[in-house]
C-alpha cells in the first residue's frame, strides 16, 4: 500500500518541508525511499544528513497507526500520485505529501476555485459583502476556498453553501479536532456537502504554527485569492502574500480610510492588487481561459438586497411615544434621548425586534442574538441593513448600538 509510505514520509519530514518539491518532481517511490540505505539517501541533494537521519529512524508504526485512525473516522487520504491530486498544489513550494479530507474529494479538482479570507473580528459590512460575494461568484460557477475561521472565513463558506454552491475549508489541525470552537455547525455542513481538508493527520492539534504553513495550501487551490477584509496586522495578509508569491492573482475590497479592519485591503490595492466592486471584476479576469465553464447569468446577492429595500421599506418615521409622562414638561435632553430610542415605522417585525433590543447601551452580537432568538447569520444580515439605513451604529468587538 503505496499511501502508508507516503504518510511515514510526511510524518519524517513534517509538514511544509521544501525537500517534498524535489522529491514530487523527481517522482521518487516514498516506498524505495524507506528502503534505502543511509548511503543510498545521502546521493539525494534535497536529503540533509539531519533528514537522512530522521528518515533511517522513523517507523512505519506511528504511519499504520494513522491509516488505522483515518479508516475509523472516514477520513479519506490524497498523495501526489493519485490523479484526482490537484496539479495546482503540484506547482506551489512545499508541497503537501498526504491530504487528509472529509466530504466530497472531486472539489478539489475543480478548475474554478477562487480563495476568499478575511479577519476573525469583521465588521458587519464586511461580514455581508463576504457572503453576498461568495454567492455570487458559485453562481457563476466557482467554488470557494478559505479557512473556516469565525468571522469572514465562515461567512464566505456559509455564503457558497446557501447558494448551493462548492465550497473547501482548509483547517490548520487533525480533522477529528471540532476546531474553531463555536464553529462546529458550519463546519460539519462543509463536510457534509463540500470538503475539508487537511495536510495534518488525526490527532494532531491546532498549534498556532500550523496556520501560517496551512495557508500555502489555502491560496495554492485557487486561481486568486481575494481578501474581503482584513487589518494591518492581520493574519490574512500572510495568505495574500503566499499566492503573489506561487503567482497566483490578488484582489481586494475597497473600504474606507477610517476602517481600521480593512487598512489591510487599502495596503494591498496600493500594492497592486485588483479592486473588486463585484463578482464580475473576478469573473472577467478568468472569462477568457474559463468562460465556457461560467454560468452567464446571476441574481446578484448585492443587487437583490438593494432593490429589496428600495421596494419594500416606506419612508421611515418615528412612532409618537405612548408613554405617560409624570412631568408637564420633558427637558430637551428627555427628548431628545426618547427620539433616539423610538423604533421606526415601516420595518419589518424582525428589525423591530432586533432595534428595541439596543437601548442607550452597546450590545455584543452574542447578546442580540440570544435576546432576540436568532442565529448569527441572519442577526448580521439584519443588522447590516439597519446600519445602511442610519438606525444603528457597529462599534469595535463586535458591538452594535444605536
Amino acid at each position: 500500500m503505496e499511501k502508508l509510505y507516503w504518510v511515514w514520509l510526511q510524518t519524517a519530514l513534517g509538514c511544509g518541508n521544501a525537500a517534498a518539491d524535489f522529491i514530487v518532481k523527481q517522482e521518487l517511490s516514498p516506498k524505495q525511499l524507506y528502503n534505502s540505505s543511509e548511503e543510498e539517501l545521502c546521493t539525494l541533494d534535497c536529503l540533509t544528513p539531519g533528514l537522512v537521519k530522521k528518515l533511517k529512524q522513523t517507523s512505519l508504526a506511528r504511519a499504520e497507526k494513522i491509516i488505522r485512525q483515518c479508516e475509523a473516522l472516514e477520513i479519506w487520504l490524497m498523495t501526489p500520485d493519485d490523479l484526482d491530486y490537484p496539479q495546482r498544489l503540484k506547482n506551489i513550494y512545499q508541497v503537501p505529501l498526504v491530504l487528509y479530507g472529509l466530504g466530497h474529494r472531486d472539489v478539489l479538482s475543480k478548475d474554478l476555485l477562487i480563495t476568499m479570507v478575511g479577519s476573525r473580528r469583521a465588521t458587519v459590512v464586511g461580514t455581508q459583502s463576504a457572503y453576498d460575494l461568495a454567492q455570487d461568484l458559485v453562481q457563476y460557477g466557482f467554488g470557494v476556498v478559505s479557512g473556516m475561521a469565525l468571522g469572514i472565513d465562515s461567512c464566505c463558506h456559509q455564503g457558497a453553501l446557501d447558494m448551493g454552491g462548492d465550497t473547501i475549508g482548509v483547517a490548520g489541525c487533525g480533522l477529528n479536532y471540532d476546531y474553531p470552537n463555536g464553529n462546529q455547525a458550519l463546519r460539519r455542513r462543509i463536510a457534509s456537502e463540500g470538503a475539508i481538508i487537511s495536510e495534518y493527520p488525526p490527532g494532531e492539534k491546532p498549534l498556532p504554527n500550523h496556520f501560517p504553513v496551512r495557508n500555502r495550501i489555502v491560496s495554492g487551490l485557487s486561481l486568486g485569492t481575494v481578501v474581503v477584509e482584513a487589518s494591518a496586522k492581520s493574519g490574512t495578509l500572510i495568505t495574500a502574500n503566499l499566492a503573489l508569491d506561487q503567482g497566483r492573482d490578488v484582489f481586494a475590497l475597497p473600504t474606507d480610510i477610517y476602517n481600521s479592519n480593512g487598512q489591510g485591503n487599502l495596503r494591498l490595492i496600493g500594492q497592486g492588487a485588483t479592486v473588486v466592486l463585484s463578482a464580475e471584476t473576478i469573473v472577467e479576469e478568468y472569462s477568457a481561459l474559463y468562460g465556457d465553464r461560467m454560468s452567464k447569468t446571476i441574481e446578484s446577492r448585492l443587487n437583490l438586497r438593494k432593490q429589496g429595500k428600495q421596494q419594500e421599506k416606506p419612508e421611515k418615521t418615528a412612532v409618537p411615544s405612548t408613554k405617560t409622562n409624570t412631568k408637564e414638561k420633558e427637558t430637551p435632553k428627555q427628548q431628545e434621548r426618547e427620539k433616539e430610542t423610538a423604533v421606526p415605522e415601516g420595518l419589518s417585525p424582525v428589525e423591530q425586534k432586533i432595534l428595541a433590543c439596543l437601548g442607550e447601551k452597546t450590545l455584543h452580537i452574542e447578546e442580540i442574538c440570544e435576546r432576540c432568538g436568532m442565529d448569527m447569520q441572519e442577526t448580521l444580515v439584519i443588522l447590516s441593513e439597519l446600519e445602511i439605513d442610519g438606525l444603528i451604529r457597529a462599534y469595535p468587538g463586535k458591538q452594535f448600538g444605536r
